[in-house]
């Protein structure tokens, strides 16, 4: 063995009995201070007569009475916050549902305002559509009248009546 090991050896032996004795010392040391405090301390011994026991014995009674009807009124506090959950509960799925049917609804809605947009643009094409024939017409007519009134007859010149754009 080396001198260093050996030193390492010894040095870690003296301290697991240095440990130890520290140990051995704490637990002295409580069982001495156990045997002191136990000599010292005296109680004393007092008489109990029956009727202290019967007054005791009616504090406990009427303290149990007490938390007996506090622990009703908690039993009636729950059961008023279960009613109240329970109706919670059915508001929020009457809500949901409520909420289904009117996102359904608006969905319905949003359908219908897109045929009608749709047949609203179709109406409106149909209109600008009538509205230039219609002004077509007029200024064959107003062709016409101004041939009419300015040389007689017109040779060829009148539109066909059936030759409508629509």
């Amino acid at each position: 063995m080396t001198p260093e090991r050996f030193r390492a050896v010894v040095r870690r032996a003296l301290v697991v009995g240095g440990v130890a004795a520290v140990i051995a010392v704490a637990l002295v040391t409580v069982e001495a201070a156990a045997a002191w405090r136990t000599s010292s301390a005296t109680f004393p011994a007092s008489a109990v007569d029956a009727s202290s026991v019967v007054d005791a014995a009616a504090a406990e009674d009427a303290r149990a009475a007490e938390l007996r009807d506090q622990l009703a009124g908690v039993a009636a506090q729950l059961d008023g916050l279960r009613a109240a959950l329970v109706e919670a509960g059915s508001t929020v799925d009457a809500d949901a549902s409520a909420a289904l049917a009117t996102h359904d609804q608006l969905a319905a809605a949003q359908a219908r305002l897109q045929t009608l947009q749709r047949q609203l643009k179709a109406a409106q094409d149909r209109l600008a559509a009538l509205n230039r024939a219609a002004a077509r017409q007029a200024a064959l007519n107003s062709a016409a009248a101004a041939g009419e009134a300015g040389g007689g007859e017109s040779h060829g010149s009148e539109p066909d009546e059936g030759d409508d754009d629509d």
